[in-house]
């Protein structure tokens, strides 16, 4: 004899528009981070007040390495628990300067100056504001044509 298993309808305080349910976070994280550090609360440790359960955080590195989605799956203002959701890998994210130009110029996150070429001579920062790191490559290999 099978289990007759009763459905139990879905009430209607029971769905609401999920801006109101839970919040999507985007995180730039830095280059570098690993799948296992997105779930490590000592990552969170900063910004665990502004989480609840079900929040969700998509996070992408400064260097578009990956994109990967985490959700809040515990938290009680100081403590949290994460699990991921999705992790892909990006392909071609970032081509390697050739030997000679790696000795003369240097790429550097800077915070508000976002990524910026350096000149190794002098220590000028010839090129600033550059939103990725592929795109600081770009601009380099261009400049040195």
């Amino acid at each position: 004899m099978q289990d007759q298993r009763q459905v139990i309808p879905l009430k209607l305080d029971g769905i609401q528009l999920s801006e109101h349910a839970y919040s999507r976070f985007s995180a730039r994280v830095p280059a570098g981070t690993t799948a296992d550090d997105l779930v490590d609360p000592e990552f969170y440790v900063h910004v665990i007040p502004k989480l609840k359960m079900g929040d969700e955080i998509r996070a992408i590195p400064t260097d578009f390495a990956f994109r990967a989605e985490v959700i809040v799956s515990y938290t009680d203002g100081k403590r949290v628990r994460l699990r991921l959701i999705s992790f892909i890998e990006l392909d071609d994210t970032t081509r390697e300067l050739d030997t000679m130009h790696r000795k003369n110029y240097e790429l550097k996150m800077r915070g508000q100056q976002k990524w910026c070429v350096q000149r190794l001579s002098d220590g000028e920062f010839i090129k600033e504001l550059i939103p990725t790191q592929q795109e600081a490559i770009n601009w380099l290999e261009e400049y040195l044509k």
